[in-house]
């Protein structure tokens, strides 16, 4: 059995530079941002000077995970309990 999860895979943000020229830069630590996030590199552009970001884009891959037979038993036994608590 193998059970497919989405995960971050990196971090693209579309900068306006000061000449006017766009650009896409992939970050080199953070692989997802939160609004906030943004709004807090904004600030930092514009006071550096360096630009203005337009947007930014939380890029996410598919990571195929294979279940082990221990796996799949703790996972039986979870459901089994889980019935058994709301039938209780």
């Amino acid at each position: 059995m193998t059970n497919a999860y989405e995960v971050p895979s990196h971090l693209e943000i579309d900068i306006r530079r000061p000449d006017g020229t766009v650009e896409t830069v992939t970050h080199p630590k953070y692989k997802q941002w939160r609004p906030k996030d943004f709004a807090a590199f904004n600030a930092a552009m514009k006071q550096a000077g360096r630009g203005q970001g337009i947007a930014y884009r939380n890029v996410t891959k598919l990571v195929e995970v294979k279940m082990s037979a221990a796996d799949k038993a703790d996972a039986a036994s979870e459901r089994v309990q889980q019935y058994l608590n709301k039938t209780a």
